[in-house]
């Protein structure tokens, strides 16, 4: 999500103000048709110039995905015989190091994956195309093509530097063994959907003594905040509002669920007995845990196929009038053109086609996931993948955005660091929430007054 002070203003037609607290998206319009042609284009005529040549693009996309990314390759390249895509896989811990080498040292590719936490950075210093132009002269309206959270991620300073590929809302979906809440006499078609409920269910279904892990929290104070109407920043973006009441709520509620159910941090490790959160849902060791909308599809479907699984909205206080479930979100995965590339216009073809077009629907059909073009979700190939796929779709909509700017990347070390504290007890929730947006306070300040550009 990227936004600065007043980057949404004048953003023209094609750009809206973007909101700080996404709503619900509206129903599918008029989208980007599945396949390349004509329909892309203003009026229905043909773009503007043939594109043709090569489209160097560097994705993160491994593992079984990589495979996915070749046969969506070469199903472009039918319908665009003139373009060639050579994928090159960059590792997702040095991607952004070798993204700046390759624009200083005037070797950029045409396409990149970036992450919508770095975009705004990325964007504010040059190292990325507006694409509003492209969007313009063939037609694309991306309202009625994406999710607006989705989409608002993309922006800087009311411009598009990227296209939505992979969804940054559905982060935060919880995820329960259906078996275990009958045994415990919960109603497994009632999962809890306030924070009290979550208590009581994680507390019921806690067996101790080396038994079953009702509820694994811990680290998800940015998600319990947007659960709890807070927020990260100040409208204009220029002030940390983190450690407001409901930010101090958020925390003392995480830390007083882990201490009740493991007696803290460590107790929690110590019950997982070296398994991680997920092995442990997997192998019925826990009975509830938190995970993306790609959970079920791609780890859990490998791990037990045959898991009796339900999946709800993440709890919100329910003591508080304002609070609703909302999914956090910092940004999603985009394709954006890198300065330097030198095929742009064959770029913005490919991107619409993975991004927009038949290549992200089969894409992300294949990995049962969501994706951020509204009208692919509609598809019942989509609706036959899970009992709970609009329990995952409602996610990508209902969005928290963080209110990311270029001083974003710095202001998460911090923030993620004040949580670990917090957590560890090495600090209370009050000290530490005041503490941290101190420190995140002068980034911004910083990057207000210039010099963190």
């Amino acid at each position: 999500m990227k936004r600065g002070p007043s980057q949404r203003e004048g953003a023209g037609s094609l750009l809206g103000r973007r909101r700080l607290l996404g709503a619900g998206g509206a129903a599918a319009g008029a989208a980007l048709p599945l396949a390349l042609g004509a329909a892309c284009a203003p009026g229905g005529a043909a773009p503007a110039g043939k594109p043709q040549g090569s489209v160097e693009a560097w994705t993160v996309w491994d593992g079984t995905r990589e495979a996915l990314m070749n046969q969506q390759i070469e199903d472009f390249q039918r319908l665009v015989p003139a373009v060639t895509v050579r994928h090159s896989l960059v590792q997702q811990a040095q991607m952004y190091d070798k993204y700046t080498s390759a624009i200083a040292g005037g070797t950029s590719p045409d396409s990149v994956m970036v992450h919508g936490r770095m975009l705004p950075a990325m964007a504010d210093r040059g190292q990325l195309v507006a694409l509003d132009a492209y969007a313009r002269r063939d037609g694309l309206k991306p309202a009625e093509v994406w999710y607006e959270p989705e989409w608002q991620g993309q922006l800087w300073r009311g411009k598009a530097y990227g296209l939505p590929l992979a969804s940054g809302g559905g982060n935060f979906v919880l995820y329960y063994n259906r078996s275990h809440f009958q045994e415990a006499g919960l109603d497994p078609n009632a999962p809890p959907k306030t924070w009290a409920d979550l208590a009581t269910a994680a507390e019921r279904l806690t067996q101790r003594g080396g038994g079953r892990l009702g509820y694994a929290s811990g680290g998800l104070w940015t998600e319990y905040l947007s659960c709890n109407a807070g927020r990260l920043f100040g409208n204009d973006l220029t002030r940390v509002a983190w450690n407001a009441t409901e930010g101090v709520e958020s925390a003392q509620y995480e830390l007083d669920l882990e201490r009740r159910l493991h007696g803290g941090r460590a107790g929690l490790a110590e019950a997982l007995g070296g398994q991680t959160q997920v092995q442990a849902f997997a192998s019925g060791k826990l009975s509830m845990l938190n995970n993306g909308v790609y959970f079920a599809f791609y780890e859990l479907k490998q791990l037990a196929p045959d898991l009796p699984y339900g999946a709800a909205a993440f709890p919100y206080n329910g003591s508080n009038p304002r609070a609703r479930s909302l999914n956090f979100s910092d940004g999603g995965w985009g394709y954006s053109v890198p300065q330097g590339a030198r095929n742009p216009d064959a770029a913005w073809e490919w991107q619409k086609y993975a991004c927009a077009g038949e290549g992200n629907l089969k894409f992300f059909l294949a990995q049962g996931r969501p994706t951020p073009v509204k009208r692919h979700n509609e598809r019942p190939e989509f609706r036959q993948a899970s009992p709970y796929f609009d329990v995952l779709v409602a996610t990508l909509h209902n969005q928290a955005l963080a209110g990311v700017t270029p001083a974003w990347p710095e202001i998460r070390t911090v923030l993620t660091q004040m949580v670990a504290d917090i957590g560890a007890g090495k600090v209370g929730p009050k000290d530490g929430l005041d503490g941290g947006a101190k420190q995140a306070q002068l980034l911004l300040d910083r990057f207000a007054a210039g010099s963190g550009k």
